[in-house]
């Protein structure tokens, strides 16, 4: 957990929206580029420290499996996403 404290500090707001409303745009496309560069950044970061463990592959795979019955008895197409 120690690692992902780093992640607590503010991305910085684009110059069309305040602090407060900057996470909660409704228009993405109008986040700065910079501040797009900065989240892919961090994204890249938290995604290197997260690990899947047995059990959240477990539950990634029932979850999989559910979606598949569902589509394949709601509309008789069976899919394949594994």
């Amino acid at each position: 957990m120690k690692d992902l404290q780093k992640f607590n500090t503010p991305l910085p707001s684009s110059s069309s929206s305040s602090s407060s409303s900057s996470l909660s745009n409704p228009r993405p496309f109008s986040v700065g580029a910079q501040t797009w560069k900065i989240a892919k950044g961090r994204i890249q970061e938290i995604l290197s420290v997260i690990r899947p463990t047995v059990v959240s592959e477990h539950r990634r795979t029932e979850i999989i499996d559910h979606i598949q019955a569902l589509i394949e008895y709601s509309f008789g197409i069976k899919l394949f996403l594994r």
